[in-house]
């Protein structure tokens, strides 16, 4: 296609600089410039494919005193070089021989963060209008009393208007396998009854319960049926209204509160964008900024001024520098997935690119859950500017920030130490040092790192994307069927796209179409996007078994289809490395360069550890073809690349490609051959490193069960390691209930098999007595070996999910009245899961059928999710203990277990601070406090801490006997109370491992026989009761907080099982705890709907319990 015949200029305004690139054709460029109009400008010759030069400019964002507006500045510089005269501040910019301004801008996000919005009311069914304020009611920190970082509202509640009107799925029968849409119209039909029964976009029928009532102003429904949102639209906009988002036009999928949260976000943040765009056009002459002005959205296409909607703006600004190192970086012969690593002043972002750009449709943004089409990046919020600290003996990064001003110490403001500082005195942010640690043997370093994101906005395509929900079950409908109905709504949602980019001055011809179905099995939330073809099941079935290991004797269905249109216009990306770097790799001839002087240069590991006098070359001086050999430094007015020792730089004509050594000293080498001497980095690295592997273990775990108790509620899943004696060395903080009684089951399985498990030996338990919370809970505990020694555990690994059904008397094996163990299903003290790597599905079989024995008690109704979720709970164990391998690989058993060692001393050395602290505050001694359950059962607790050594003593000791009911509690929560509570009163903002160490200080009295530590037979099913009491009491004991709601309010309803008359059908089961509300405390208001202390469930979507 043709290049553009005038300036294109690409502007990313981050929060601390601002990168400016632009193209000027070769035949309108002014060569000989005076240095005044050049200024910091780097001018480039060659434009990629494109004939011309290159400019490059970077600005701080915030330079108040030179100017007001930095894209804007920007412009004004880059036409002074393409101009050759000077352009006066201030003066209205003419941009006419502009072909086009791209922009990427962080106005939206910074507005979002900051809650600058603008005031909106919102508009909802009746009886939902709290829908979005209760949100999935999970607390975002898990230790913080206070509730203090849960998002605040964007709107006021009494801006929410309710109206009259409801729609719900149309057949729900106690036949779980449902009826089919032709017989659900043809009852309707016959009853008379079509006016209330309709078939919605997505193929399903719906059931209008409630018409809408105009009256009522507006309306919010499920975005099956986006009628009655549409008709309110047309009485907003007669009313004057000037922004209305619909949430079935903004998000057109299942799943009430991320789709209504980016109708709100977006009403919050369209006007603030829409004035941002103004002010910006307000700068130049006629209101335009140049024939054409497109801005950057967050799923990395680009829109013109006019359709930048606040939605999509927001992260925008990490979508550019994905683009950009996509576009000049990624090889398509070679096929090698790209890494990107980006740093800025506040967070860093990395993403990975493999040919397509993967997009993410439900992620958080400041707190809230939205559902839009994001970039795949993910972001850690520590960056240049994050402040370095020292607390609890280990070193912390972030989450503050010393801004830009006065920034880092290094600026020489008077500003405080930051990642920056660290950065320049260790040289440690440079592509060997981070792909080395990474295990990456190859970086490429493209020609405008320095400023690839807006070089990345540059490259960007403008994209359209249409979807919405559709509905067809692919194992029984006719394949012929199925192609029309799927070709037809595809043919709608095309012309969508082919309308809007027509609006945006993209021709058809130049349109790229990406066609994807998402596809589930049924009665599965699990939803894959699976690019359009005549196969689409097959491809469905093999992508959900590479993703989770399993595939199951399910139908498959279509439930939305998506359409992306891509209007190519101009290609400035380098053409690719590969083709150069074999080039010259095959090469006899070496080309040598002279280095332009040293610099005295520190280096680690490879030199010993000191100074050495370092070649530094100048990049525009070193001929294409060089060789350069580490340790070297490769330079330039932008950016200066650091090759280290056993490294060689190669130079390219548009890009420097390093090749990473393979002679590397090992961690494992450096740190045997020192001391072991506590380390406090290092108890920092390795704290990180447990947590990150008992959190990747939870992703295992979720992504390869089926429950949906398991998988769309990570909160109900729990992983942990533990050392040799069942200790626990670090976990996952999901539920609080588990923080303590898991090291507890594992202790009980640690005794129980001593000197008896082989490698591939996996155990399951439940049961109260050996550390079980409640039985549906099951963990799946798993031993690693040494592996020069068979016989030599070196750590367990555990999972626990909770299963929705175990059998029992009642569905979701919570039985309000049961006052036996047998009656909430099966209880497991020990069972060998798998022997020797063989996995024991007969007797799995026999376990769960075994309630099915008992008088009105039913065996599970859904053995076969028991089996692939415990199969998924095997699978996270051996993740687990794939990457502790790794880790004692990568640094020595010694080494590891002293720092295991050495992070519960921490911890144990916290707790004894704080309880020495609580002594001195409170002279009156013991602590006391007490509590009664429903029946009047006392829970009494009396703590007694030792003033010289921090040590101290829980005491139960009065506490109520057993009852014949099911608050009893398994001895395991009164351990999870103390380390939950300890915990929350150290404050959420201190970094602390929760392990063996926070309870070394704490003796438990618990007397056998009470409630707090029953026999095992009495029922159980109510401990998420007395568990939230236990909390309650220890914070009242001292003073910490007032009393929270008390209960987990757990909910369950299902069919199915054993009748009256002993026959069993089948039937589901669904459990939900509902969030309460939580105790004020010295310095904050209590919070409601929300989860509090043991228990942080997520809700289940409205939509998705409907649908």
């Amino acid at each position: 296609m043709a290049g553009p015949q005038s300036v294109v200029i690409a502007c990313d305004r981050g929060g601390t600089f601002s990168d400016i690139w632009a193209f000027i054709p070769r035949h309108l460029y002014k060569s000989d410039l005076p240095a005044s109009l050049v200024g910091n400008a780097v001018i480039v010759e060659g434009a990629g494919n494109l004939d011309g030069v290159q400019v490059q400019l970077k600005l701080l964002s915030e330079d108040p005193v030179n100017y007001q507006d930095t894209p804007t500045e920007g412009i004004r510089r880059i036409l002074q070089i393409f101009e050759g005269r000077e352009i006066h501040r201030g003066e209205k910019i003419d941009t006419k021989l502009i072909d086009s301004v791209r922009m990427g801008t962080t106005v939206a996000t910074n507005a979002l963060l900051e809650r600058k919005g603008e005031p909106f009311g919102l508009v909802m069914t009746k009886g939902f209008g709290d829908l979005l304020e209760i949100g999935d009611q999970t607390r975002p920190d898990l230790f913080d009393l206070s509730i203090s970082t849960k998002p605040s509202l964007l709107y006021h509640p009494d801006n929410v208007i309710e109206v009259e009107e409801r729609v719900t799925m149309e057949g729900w029968t106690l036949d779980p396998e449902g009826q089919s849409v032709e017989s659900l119209l043809a009852n309707a039909k016959q009853n008379g009854d079509e006016g209330h029964v309709k078939v919605g976009l997505s193929g399903e029928v719906i059931r209008i319960l409630k018409p809408l009532d105009e009256q009522s102003s507006a309306c919010y429904t499920l975005g099956l049926i986006p009628a009655h949102e549409q008709r309110i639209a047309r009485i907003a906009k007669f009313i004057r209204f000037t922004q209305i988002s619909l949430s079935s036009e903004i998000s057109p999928a299942i799943k009430a509160v991320p789709r209504g949260n980016a109708a709100a976000v977006d009403a919050y943040l369209s006007p603030v964008v829409r004035r941002y765009v103004q002010d910006f056009l307000s700068n130049f002459v006629d209101g335009k900024a140049g024939k054409r002005c497109d801005f950057m959205q967050s799923d990395g296409a680009l829109v013109s001024a006019e359709k930048f909607s606040g939605l999509r703006a927001v992260l925008s600004g990490p979508a550019g520098g994905v683009v950009g190192f996509a576009k000049t970086t990624h090889d398509a012969k070679s096929g090698i997935p790209i890494i990107g690593f980006d740093m800025g002043g506040t967070s860093t972002d990395v993403s990975r690119f493999a040919g397509q750009f993967e997009h993410n449709y439900d992620h958080v943004i400041a707190g809230i859950k939205v559902a839009c089409p994001q970039l795949g990046i993910e972001t850690v919020a520590a960056g240049g500017g994050s402040r370095l600290t020292s607390k609890n003996g280990t070193f912390c990064v972030g989450p503050e920030s010393v801004g830009a001003h006065p920034g880092p110490v290094c600026y020489r403001k008077g500003g405080q130490l930051a990642i920056t500082d660290a950065n320049l005195v260790l040289g440690r942010l440079h592509a060997c040092f981070i792909a080395k640690g990474l295990g990456i043997g190859l970086v490429v370093v493209p020609q405008f790192s320095s400023v690839l994101s807006a070089y990345g906005i540059a490259c960007a395509d403008v994209t359209v994307e249409s979807a919405g929900p559709f509905f067809v079950n692919l194992s029984t409908s006719e394949a012929n069927d199925i192609r029309v109905k799927v070709e037809n709504r595809v043919f709608e949602l095309q012309e969508d796209v082919c309308h809007k980019l027509a609006e945006q001055d993209v021709r058809d011809g130049d349109t790229d179409y990406e066609i994807t179905v998402g596809c589930s099995y049924d009665r599965s939330d699990t939803v894959l996007q699976i690019p359009f073809s005549r196969s689409i099941k097959a491809d469905f079935i093999a992508e959900h078994l590479r993703e989770t290991s399993f595939s199951m004797p399910r139908d498959v269905l279509i439930n939305s289809i998506r359409v992306r249109g891509t209007g190519r216009r101009y290609n400035y990306a380098a053409n690719g490395f590969a083709d150069g770097l074999a080039a010259l790799e095959s090469s006899l001839k070496k080309t040598e360069d002279i280095p332009s002087c040293y610099q005295n240069a520190y280096f680690e590991s490879e030199m010993g550890g000191r100074r050495v006098q370092t070649p530094v070359f100048t990049l525009s001086d070193t001929l294409c073809g060089s060789e350069i050999p580490g340790p070297a430094i490769i330079a330039d007015k932008t950016q200066a690349i650091v090759v280290e020792p056993d490294c060689v730089a190669k130079v390219l004509s548009q890009h420097v490609v390093i090749r990473i050594g393979t002679n590397q000293t090992s961690n494992k080498n450096n740190i045997n051959e020192a001391p072991l001497v506590a380390d406090p980095i290092m108890l920092a690295v390795f704290g990180n490193r447990f947590m990150s592997i008992a959190e990747q273990m939870g992703h295992t775990l979720q992504r390869t069960s089926i429950s949906v108790s398991i998988k769309a509620s990570v909160f109900v899943i729990f992983n942990t390691l533990v050392d040799t004696d069942g200790s626990l060395v670090a976990n996952a903080p999901h539920i609080p209930v588990h923080l303590g009684s898991m090291q507890y089951a594992v202790q009980s399985q640690h005794r129980h098999w001593l000197g008896k498990l082989r490698p591939g030996d996996v155990l399951l338990t439940n049961h109260p007595e050996w550390g079980g919370t409640h039985l549906p809970d099951l963990t799946v505990v798993t031993p690693v070996f040494n592996p020069e020694d068979d016989n030599e555990i070196l750590f367990y690994v555990a999972s626990r999910g909770h299963h929705t059904d175990i059998g029992g008397t009642s569905v979701t094996s919570m039985n309000p009245i049961s006052k036996e163990l047998w009656q909430e299903g099966v209880s497991v003290k020990t069972f060998l899961l798998c022997s020797k790597g063989e996995f024991n599905e007969n007797r799995f079989r026999e376990l769960f059928a075994e309630p099915g024995k008992y008088p009105g008690s039913s065996a599970t109704r859904r053995i076969d999710h028991n089996i692939t979720d415990a199969q998924a709970a095997i699978s996270a164990n051996v993740r687990g203990a794939t990457l502790m391998k790794s880790l004692f690989e990568e640094f020595g058993v010694k080494t590891v277990q002293f720092y295991m060692n050495q992070i519960q001393s921490v911890a144990a050395q916290t707790v004894r601070t704080i309880l020495k602290s609580v002594r001195n505050e409170n002279k009156e001694q013991p602590l006391r406090a007490s509590d009664f359950m429903d029946d009047g059962t006392i829970t009494q607790l009396e703590v007694r801490i030792n003033p010289e050594t921090g040590d101290a003593v829980f005491d139960w000791t009065g506490t109520g006997p057993q009852t014949h009911g099911n608050f009893n509690s398994p001895i395991s929560l009164s351990y999870a109370a103390i380390i939950y509570s300890l915990r929350c009163m150290i404050t959420s903002k201190i970094p602390m491992p929760l392990n063996q160490g926070v309870l070394d200080p704490i003796e438990n009295i618990v007397p056998k026989g009470g409630f707090l530590n029953p026999t095992g037979v009495v029922a159980i099913s109510g401990s998420t009761i007395s568990s939230q009491r236990l909390v309650d009491v220890i914070l009242h004991a001292f003073s910490a907080a007032a009393a929270s709601q008390g209960c987990a309010n757990s909910l369950g309803f299902g069919t199915g099982g054993k009748d009256a008359y002993g026959n069993v059908t089948p039937g589901f089961a669904y459990g939900e705890a509902i969030g309460g509300g939580s105790g004020t405390g010295p310095t904050w208001h209590g919070s409601h709907a929300i989860s509090v202390h043991s228990t942080n469930t997520r809700l289940t979507d409205v939509e998705v319990i409907e649908a």
